[in-house]
């Protein structure tokens, strides 16, 4: 009499292989997922350049804000933006002082060409322009030096 089904060693088997060939496509997705993450905080840090000359067109200034983290609302114009990843914050230098510029930056993923003294890459928005740049730390950014 034969029996039906599969033994307790095929089923063990066909679940490692299950999890092996998970694991690999989830570690191939790493890569593009970064990649998206990156371009949608580019795409975001542009809005924020076209927003602020339209917002200034009609007022002569910039936005200003005190916020730090994350991009703020300009009414009207832009929504509030946040990092599109968890735990990670899109940085806004406080332009109440000197309404006639403003600075916002976001560290990016992909750091492949920056030097190893300088590790961070940062896609960069001030007035007129968007940038990338490699900086060693975040902490010497001012809204003097941010479009230097």
């Amino acid at each position: 009499m034969k029996k039906k089904g599969f033994t307790l060693i095929e089923l063990l088997v066909v679940l490692a292989l299950i999890g092996v060939l998970g694991t690999l496509t989830f570690v191939s997705f790493k890569k593009p997922r970064s990649k998206a993450r990156d371009i949608k905080r580019i795409t975001d840090l542009r809005q924020l350049v076209i927003a602020q000359q339209m917002y200034e067109s009609s007022h002569q200034i910039f936005f200003v804000s005190t916020s730090s983290l994350g991009l703020p609302e300009i009414p009207g114009y832009l929504p509030a933006l946040n990092d599109p990843q968890p735990g990670r914050n899109y940085y806004w230098l406080d332009n109440t002082s000197n309404p006639k510029t403003f600075c916002a930056f976001a560290i990016l993923d992909n750091n492949q060409d920056c030097p190893k003294e300088k590790p961070l890459k940062l896609f960069i928005a001030v007035p007129q322009k968007t940038k990338e740049t490699c900086v060693d730390s975040i902490e010497n950014i001012t809204l003097e030096n941010c479009a230097k």
